[in-house]
């Protein structure tokens, strides 16, 4: 741990990555607390108040109002809970499915490795967000349906990864040292194969979660997301948009925080591909 600590402490690039994801997750964690009021209140005289201004009932709106009077502030608080829900949950979902494919197919070979590869090319013959449309469409949007679209559209890239890496661990001295002693297949591969393929899988986790909000963010906005009584960063970028000229605010807010959140996920995930690869170290 100190070591990772000195290492993340001489990136400065990684340091405010992960300043920024520490801000937003205890901004979603705590949103009741620091949120000024409930998201959905709604306040039609205070509609379209500027950000700093207070509305016809005295109400102080520090990021403005939206065209309901609904609190931009208190909106963005929450929504960060429903984006950063999303990213992890879903990359957590993509993240096992693809680890365990990727780690049978790349040790016992054979069918197993065939039918995965087969299921792996029909899987990206289909562009993720064509898919997630279609089926959202059909099924119908919602936080459920969201996270378990975004999981199992898009292990794909655990499972090549690993793979890869697994075909290569399995032929090195210490796993043949493993089965000569005894050791039984799903031993080897969950205490010896598997942690070292675990650096490769942080790094591309992280970079999901990011794609996912993103993902999340497009589909909200599309109308397809979370539920419309549940504020989401997307919803708002879309309800904002007929407010342009006259409420800049609903959509700049919600859209800064997706941008910096991105920004802190990837400039992290940068750090973390660079401490975990051997080459570097």
């Amino acid at each position: 741990m100190k070591k990772i600590l000195y290492s993340l402490s001489k990136n400065k690039s990684g340091m405010v990555g992960l300043l920024i994801i520490v801000i937003f997750l205890v901004t979603a964690l705590f949103a009741p607390a620091l949120s000024p009021q409930e998201p959905n209140k709604i306040a039609l005289q205070n509609r379209l108040t500027a950000p700093g201004q207070a509305g016809k009932d005295g109400t102080v709106y520090a990021l403005g109002s939206d065209s309901l009077g609904r609190d931009i502030l208190s909106r963005v608080i929450y929504g960060a809970r429903v984006s950063l829900l999303v990213g992890l949950v879903a990359a957590a979902l993509s993240m096992l499915i693809g680890c365990t494919l990727g780690l049978l197919a790349g040790y016992y070979g054979g069918l197993i490795d065939a039918v995965v590869m087969r299921l792996t090319d029909i899987q990206l013959a289909f562009p993720f967000n064509l898919l997630a449309l279609t089926v959202l469409a059909t099924l119908g949007g919602g936080l459920v349906q969201l996270i378990l679209v975004m999981g199992v559209a898009r292990w794909v890239q655990f499972s090549r990864i690993v793979r890869a890496e697994v075909l290569s661990i399995k032929e090195r001295e210490y796993i043949q040292a493993a089965h000569a002693i005894g050791f039984k297949s799903l031993s080897i591969l969950f205490r010896h194969v598997l942690p070292n393929v675990v650096a490769p899988i942080i790094v591309v986790s992280s970079f999901l979660v990011a794609t996912n909000i993103l993902s999340e963010t497009t589909l909200s906005f599309l109308g397809l997301g979370v539920e419309a009584s549940i504020p989401s960063w997307g919803s708002m970028l879309s309800e904002g948009r007929d407010f342009l000229d006259s409420g800049w605010w609903i959509s700049t807010i919600p859209g800064l925080s997706i941008v910096f959140t991105v920004l802190g996920i990837n400039l992290l995930g940068d750090w973390l591909r660079d401490y975990l690869d051997p080459k570097v170290l």
